[in-house]
């Protein structure tokens, strides 16, 4: 009986470096969008529908901490009226974001 080199067994078992960050990135992105599939069926009743609202206040030109009162700085309406604006009332973009800042926040 021939002893084989540890590398050989070692590499001959294991699929190739890409495939397993592959598969690792599918898992983890699934992972991710899963934990946001709760918020399709009521996508506005979370604190980012609160924070949609600050946004929509601001484009609809009212004024923030008079109009609409929340805790939050006014960065956070301001960016959320940029999404506003490009959005409007449609969930699906926002859950769409959440889902792909949940991905890049880990």
């Amino acid at each position: 009986m021939t002893a084989l080199p540890l590398s050989a067994l070692t590499t001959a078992n294991n699929p190739p470096r890409a495939l397993r960050v592959g598969l690792l990135l599918c898992v983890i992105t699934a992972a991710a969008l899963l934990c946001r599939i709760g918020f399709l069926a009521r996508p506005f009743e979370s604190d980012s529908g609160l924070y949609i609202y600050m946004g929509k206040t601001v484009v609809e030109g009212r004024a923030l901490y008079r109009d609409f009162y929340e805790t939050k700085p006014p960065g956070v309406a301001m960016f959320t009226a940029g999404l506003y604006w490009c959005f409007g009332d449609r969930w699906w973009p926002y859950i769409l974001l959440q889902g792909g800042m949940r991905l890049a926040g880990g």
